[in-house]
């Protein structure tokens, strides 16, 4: 893609994972995470954020693993495109990110306007729904502080070779890992799959390749898991969690010593996994 656009980000700080849930939830939601995570939260809004009419609310969250869009649809049915994108991208050019996109084989499901801000959802080659957006003028500070969030897909060993090579040719990302990991790590005896880190100024994504094998025995809660954390301390993380009656499906104790993680369960059923990061000291 040498001389032709790519779809720059604000940064990876700007990946919001998007949390759908029932109005009810949304203020339980906002509670326990922003206790286990550290966070603060802008007032719930009954700003519709879809490109049809549509009865909703939502926040942001900015925590210590990032920023975090939660948002309540009426009878948790949100109207086409929305629902199942894990995440939007924060673009500094819409035009040019979408050029790059669907040059790289992207579909544009649609764009609209949320206020002066644009959006657009797109999907990708293998089957991946993400939604990009755009400020019309300056963006707010979203700062780093620990870390900030992965999306994570599962996809068929085909589909995850297509859509990293039309992620790569469309971004500015750059793959900073690529091998080959026991599939006990997902809960499968004997077997191993394949995980791809990328790295982007449009935010991290973690894809992990399966065989149609491993792919029929996936079972809960790893099918449901939609991002990953980096932590400094996964045990103050884990106290913080009790604490919050947040429920925790997988407990680190029980994951490989050397790459400590938990998986953790929010209201609106947001799954997530909690990883350790590395002591480089040790």
């Amino acid at each position: 893609m040498s001389g032709k656009s790519r779809a720059a980000g604000l940064g990876s700080q700007y990946a919001l994972p998007h949390v759908l849930m029932f109005p009810d939830q949304l203020p339980v939601f906002v509670e326990k995470f922003s206790t286990v995570f550290d966070g603060t939260s802008a007032p719930i809004s009954n700003l519709n954020l879809a490109p049809v009419p549509a009865e909703m609310q939502f926040t942001d969250l900015h925590t210590r693993v990032g920023a975090i869009s939660a948002q309540a649809y009426k009878d948790n049915a949100p109207p086409f495109p929305m629902g199942k994108e894990s995440v939007g991208f924060a673009v500094v050019d819409m035009d040019k990110a979408l050029e790059a996109a669907q040059r790289a084989g992207a579909k544009v499901l649609r764009r609209w306007m949320v206020g002066s801000n644009s959006e657009a959802m797109l999907e990708w080659p293998g089957s991946v729904r993400l939604q990009f957006y755009s400020y019309a003028g300056e963006a707010p500070e979203i700062p780093i502080r620990d870390s900030v969030s992965n999306t994570r897909y599962y996809l068929s060993y085909e589909s995850a070779a297509t859509f990293i090579s039309s992620f790569l040719e469309a971004t500015d990302g750059e793959r900073v890992s690529d091998a080959y990991y026991p599939s006990e790590e997902i809960g499968i005896a004997q077997g191993a799959f394949r995980r791809v880190q990328i790295e982007s100024s449009l935010g991290n994504v973690n894809v992990i390749g399966i065989t149609a094998r491993l792919w029929e025995q996936l079972v809960y809660p790893y099918t449901n898991i939609k991002t990953d954390f980096d932590v400094d301390d996964l045990d103050a993380v884990m106290e913080k969690a009790r604490q919050a009656d947040v429920d925790v499906l997988i407990r680190p104790e029980y994951t490989d010593p050397h790459y400590r993680r938990a998986v953790l369960r929010f209201p609106g059923e947001y799954v997530i996994e909690v990883r350790q990061k590395p002591n480089l000291f040790t």
